[in-house]
């Protein structure tokens, strides 16, 4: 009934899946190819591969795979009828990001995850990066579809995520998004290893090794070069400078000079 001529046969109540120099297909029961043999698949969940979206390699690019296939109401049978298959994230990406902003081999994604994956196309030093959002769409006596929605799109030469706020690099500009604000800075190689938001929302510090940079609006307002910030559960800021302490506000506003040998441990907390 079935040549030989696949490495591997998997079957359901319904369809009958084939694998070929690692592409799979699907078969009904009649022997009738419903999905063509040329999809390369990872972390295929056995139970519920007619149910949830795939991640997929066609031709040397990824992408989403969605097969709905439905229950046949005499369960004894095999036929089940395949009601909708699309690449719902088209294959036409030839790598993928984690949201850290490191390349991941296919393999390792879980199929649960794939809302955090950036699929993104390689061009020298350059990244052209996407990424999806899965929405699940029922429907009545039948299994649930599922379609994406774009979500990002940007070009950069690298990006990650730094103390929770996503940092996007070309040129050596980086632009940090906080919350609706972006901040932009030339970094020389070194990222910041600290983002406050201040209580007024429309300022923020980055602390960049021993240097602290203070913004408003998105625009930078003021360097202070090889300090030490310590902070009172954001209600007031000590900064120590050639061996002198001066306070700030919760605003980050210079309310002494830099005129103090010590803070009380009791208040300030060393980060």
């Amino acid at each position: 009934m079935i040549p030989c001529i696949y490495d591997s046969i998997a079957s359901n109540k319904y369809v009958i899946c084939v694998c070929c120099n690692k592409k799979w297909g699907v078969f009904d029961s009649n022997l009738k190819s419903i999905v063509p043999i040329k999809y390369e698949i990872f972390n295929k969940d056995d139970i519920n591969f007619d149910q949830r979206p795939v991640l997929v390699c066609k031709n040397g690019y990824y992408g989403i795979l969605n097969i709905n296939i439905s229950k046949p109401n005499d369960m004894s049978s095999w036929n089940g009828e395949l009601k909708h298959i699309s690449e719902i994230v088209p294959c036409v990406y030839n790598a993928l990001y984690n949201e850290y902003g490191m390349e991941i081999e296919p393999h390792t994604v879980n199929s649960y995850f794939l809302n955090r994956i950036y699929f993104v196309n390689k061009d020298n030093e350059t990244l052209h990066c996407y990424k999806y959002k899965l929405q699940k769409n029922e429907e009545v006596n039948s299994l649930p579809t599922y379609t994406t929605i774009k979500v990002k799109e940007f070009v950069c030469e690298s990006f990650k995520i730094v103390d929770g706020c996503f940092m996007c690099t070309n040129r050596d500009i980086s632009t940090i998004t906080v919350r609706d604000t972006q901040l932009s800075i030339q970094l020389d190689g070194k990222g910041p290893t600290k983002i406050i938001s201040l209580p007024q929302g429309n300022k923020h510090l980055l602390q960049i090794g021993k240097d602290l940079l203070a913004f408003e609006n998105g625009k930078l307002i003021e360097s202070i070069k090889n300090v030490e910030l310590r902070e009172n559960q954001g209600m007031v800021y000590g900064l120590r400078k050639d061996g002198k302490y001066a306070i700030y506000t919760p605003e980050f506003v210079l309310c002494t000079p830099f005129e103090y040998d010590s803070l009380s441990i009791n208040c300030i907390i060393v980060l």
